[in-house]
């Protein structure tokens, strides 16, 4: 798959600080306030490879389902990742203990306050980011691209009699990772 085409001196990134920059000086700091800015661009980036960022996406567990703030989807609705928003009085680690204790996956996930960005992938952290550097921005939006074995085997397992066709998609999309024992 082709690298994230994003540079600090874009305009959708000089957007996205200057917004956070705006808010703040209208003393709005809630999450709902700053999480749009963020939004718009996750959604520049998942239009890049052909996928969709959706806000307020319900993710089905076991017996009940959760509210996401974003899911990164396909034209075949598998998950690609997950976007779980705070704001800036959030204390992020606290707060993704409480979202991991309530289910939420541990594979392809941004957890993302206006001045930082936690990713976890394939179980562990993989990256804490200080968003006020816009080289920080980039990687932290470059690595949530990258979708992993085990994401990949949950979707599978999710979607059930339709693992097949899950399984072909990613393949057509160029994600043939070589997966560990219990992969796909």
């Amino acid at each position: 798959m082709s690298a994230l085409r994003l540079k600090p001196t874009q305009k959708i990134v000089q957007a996205y600080y200057a917004e956070l920059e705006h808010l703040t000086q209208l003393s709005l700091f809630s999450e709902g306030n700053v999480s749009t800015a963020f939004f718009k661009l996750l959604c520049y980036c998942a239009q890049q490879f052909g996928l969709t960022m959706v806000e307020e996406y319900r993710y089905k567990l076991n017996n009940h389902s959760i509210r996401l703030d974003g899911a990164l989807v396909d034209s075949f609705k598998l998950v690609h990742g997950v976007w779980e928003a705070k704001d800036s009085a959030d204390k992020l680690d606290v707060e993704i203990k409480k979202k991991f204790q309530a289910g939420y996956p541990k594979q392809n996930i941004l957890f993302q306050a206006p001045e930082r960005a936690i990713i976890w992938q394939n179980g562990q952290q993989v990256l804490d980011a200080d968003l006020t550097k816009p080289a920080a921005l980039i990687e932290a939006l470059s690595i949530c691209k990258k979708i992993t074995c085990e994401f990949v085997s949950a979707i599978c397992f999710e979607v059930g009699h339709n693992s097949r066709l899950a399984l072909v998609h990613f393949i057509q999309l160029g994600r043939n990772a070589q997966c560990a024992p219990g992969g796909v």
